[in-house]
């Protein structure tokens, strides 16, 4: 068999179903006793399929209705195998040719699609001031909104803990979700906010690690601690005075009566 076609060439012939009974029955035959084979079909198969779902026909005709239509039409009409390449391929290339850099562009997407920012895996070391720049630098966005009480309470137990809940803010204070950092430790929790149109961040970690972070000098931002049952709040403000941190409370039916600190 293999004089007729090189290996490559009858995987193409087999996966396009070009080859005759006798030909497909003896290449199946073939592939429990060589894994290479094997594998080499398995991997062009999913080669195939992932082509098939980038060059879908409807998304090719929408493009170009005429031209591409015509060229599709005759290589799914066509059963005989081209010198180099054969069904798919041959319907790849020609719809590469007909979409141009669009086609190619979807082709590296498919392949490589944009990374997913996993806000739970480990993240290097940040200042506090290096996370507020980050956070002022991507538009203050954060990592999630929590939709209810529950489930802000619910994020905080599940890393740091304790239940903790926030407050209806007074007029002029709003919150704007929660994310992760790695600053007085790596489970170091932060809630945004905004004052008066102001961006302010509260940061939350358990109050045994607490580091006492500094600002560096000259910073014109200031920083308030304050300590709230196991945990220990820093407010990272542009502000003269911490405006979040009392609206924060551990969750059993009192408010804890922490101080804040300058």
């Amino acid at each position: 068999m293999n004089t007729r076609e090189p290996r490559e060439g009858m995987i193409d012939l087999y996966l396009d179903g070009l080859l005759d009974e006798a030909e497909h029955r003896a290449f199946e035959e073939r592939l429990p006793s060589e894994r290479t084979l094997s594998a080499q079909v398995e991997l062009q198969g999913w080669i195939d399929a992932a082509l098939r779902q980038v060059f879908s026909p409807p998304d090719v005709n929408r493009v170009m209705p005429l031209r591409v239509g015509e060229v599709t039409g005759r290589i799914r009409t066509s059963r005989t195998p081209a010198r180099t390449l054969t069904g798919l391929r041959r319907y790849a290339v020609a719809a590469i040719l007909a979409l141009g850099v669009f086609g190619v562009w979807r082709i590296w997407n498919f392949f490589n699609p944009p990374a997913v920012r996993d806000i739970y895996a480990p993240q290097p070391w940040r200042s506090l001031e290096t996370v507020y720049r980050d956070k002022r630098a991507d538009g203050f966005k954060p990592d999630w909104v929590c939709k209810d009480q529950q489930e802000f309470q619910r994020a905080f137990k599940r890393r740091l803990g304790q239940r903790v809940l926030l407050a209806a803010a007074p007029a002029g204070i709003t919150a704007g979700g929660l994310g992760y950092c790695n600053s007085i430790t790596e489970l170091t929790m932060y809630l945004l906010g905004r004052v008066e149109g102001r961006e302010v961040i509260v940061f939350v970690d358990r109050a045994k690690f607490d580091s006492h972070p500094s600002l560096s000098p000259g910073s014109n931002l200031r920083l308030f601690r304050r300590e709230l049952g196991d945990l220990v709040l820093y407010e990272l403000s542009p502000l003269d005075h911490p405006a979040l941190l009392d609206l924060l409370y551990i969750a059993n039916g009192q408010q804890e009566s922490g101080r804040w600190e300058p």
